[in-house]
């Protein structure tokens, strides 16, 4: 009877572990060194070469236009959206795109290179 118990509670143990996650601590973002010049109302992706990290979980991302704003420009996505990842609408004054959620580095990874300028 210990031996089964002691089974159940290695199972246990195991399925937690993997619900609750770790929330990363050290995050590494890398992608394109050089500026990106993106012409008006043509839809560019931001940076397909983007490279994210992390030693856990990472919750939330912000995507914002820091040089040359017009008038008009907007990020927007190509695709859907993670599971368990809500985009905010375009906010014109800060000049940002906020993704709200949680998920691992390559999740978000493959979603931001989806990241266009419109």
């Amino acid at each position: 009877m210990k031996k089964r118990l002691l089974f159940l509670s290695l199972i246990l143990l195991s399925f937690a572990t993997q619900v609750f996650a770790q929330i990363a601590t050290t995050v590494n973002l890398t992608g394109t060194v050089s500026t990106l010049s993106i012409p008006n109302n043509v839809a560019t992706v931001v940076d397909n070469a983007l490279v994210i990290s992390a030693n856990g979980i990472l919750t939330d991302f912000t995507v914002t236009i820091t040089g040359s704003y017009v008038s008009g420009d907007i990020f927007a996505f190509n695709g859907s959206l993670p599971t368990g990842i809500n985009a905010v609408t375009f906010n014109t004054t800060t000049r940002s795109l906020v993704f709200e959620g949680s998920a691992n580095a390559s999740v978000w990874q493959e979603f931001l290179r989806r990241v266009a300028k419109y």
